[in-house]
């Protein structure tokens, strides 16, 4: 049967629409653009952070601000918040088999801000580029938030610790809704807390709750709103930000970390998305 059962980093609700899908009922789902039926999914946030790894991400993040030339010294203060040796991993931004991540490479603390930046780029950079970078995109993973044990990077303390479905339970949905993956998100705020558009709203949904974004309304000019569909159907126009997204996605990046020999806390891997 379609979607039995999630992984434990998650709750299911609706059970008579899940059924529904399983007993081949599917095939009442509307064309794509045309209101869409599916079950309320609720993914598992994790608790907050012990109050020193918060401290260390915030300190961690102000070094991150190296400026386009980074100097010695202030890759050096960043350098200070790595462990002896960070492990780079990358991951599909398309589903996969267990949408897992896999190692590229372990680096020492003044060779990974480099290395990354020029992982993360499509472009040959200079050095100073590839640092300033590589410092630039390690800053967007660490103000991703919601950090805790990660069940897509084996169980470590990383950002975006969203729980997990089944494996195939997200290609499943978006399968028998006529969607594609990636226009279901995380809502990462309460609804309280976005801005609506007119008449459109407010409506309601639960933090953590996959939503359903449809790419297929039109696009109001004033930017910048996403439609969002709950699973009843209805839906509106939700306000979106670049910087701080109320609506995350299903596949994220992350950065990860551990306490030393000494009890600090260190930067022990990053697992980047890329094409």
């Amino acid at each position: 049967m379609a979607f039995e059962g999630w992984r434990s980093g998650s709750r299911r609700t609706a059970c008579g629409v899940l059924a529904a899908f399983g007993l081949g009922l599917a095939a009442a789902v509307p064309a794509r653009g045309e209101p869409v039926d599916y079950p309320e999914i609720l993914l598992e946030l994790p608790a907050p952070p012990p109050e020193d790894l918060s401290a260390f991400i915030e300190s961690a993040v102000k070094a991150t601000w190296v400026g386009e030339r980074p100097s010695i010294s202030a890759l050096d203060k960043l350098e200070e918040h790595l462990a002896e040796k960070v492990r780079l991993y990358v991951g599909a931004v398309e589903l996969t088999d267990g949408d897992n991540f896999d190692l590229v490479d372990e680096y020492t603390p003044w060779s990974f801000v480099r290395a990354f930046g020029r992982f993360a780029s499509y472009d040959r950079l200079s050095l100073s580029e590839a640092d300033a970078r590589g410092a630039r995109k390690l800053r967007e993973l660490l103000e991703t938030g919601f950090v805790g044990p990660n069940p897509w990077m084996h169980g470590e303390m990383c950002t975006a610790a969203f729980g997990k479905l089944e494996d195939g339970a997200l290609r499943a949905l978006a399968d028998e809704t006529k969607t594609h993956h990636s226009q279901w998100r995380i809502a990462a705020f309460p609804w309280q807390e976005a801005g609506f558009m007119g008449r459109t709203g407010p409506f309601e949904w639960k933090t953590g709750q996959l939503l359903l974004v449809d790419d297929d309304m039109p696009r109001p000019e004033n930017c910048c709103w996403d439609y969002v569909r709950k699973p009843d159907g209805t839906g509106g126009y939700v306000s979106r930000s670049y910087y701080d997204p109320l609506l995350r996605p299903y596949l994220n990046s992350h950065a990860c970390f551990a306490r030393d020999g000494e009890g600090a806390w260190k930067i022990t891997a990053v697992g980047y998305r890329t094409p």
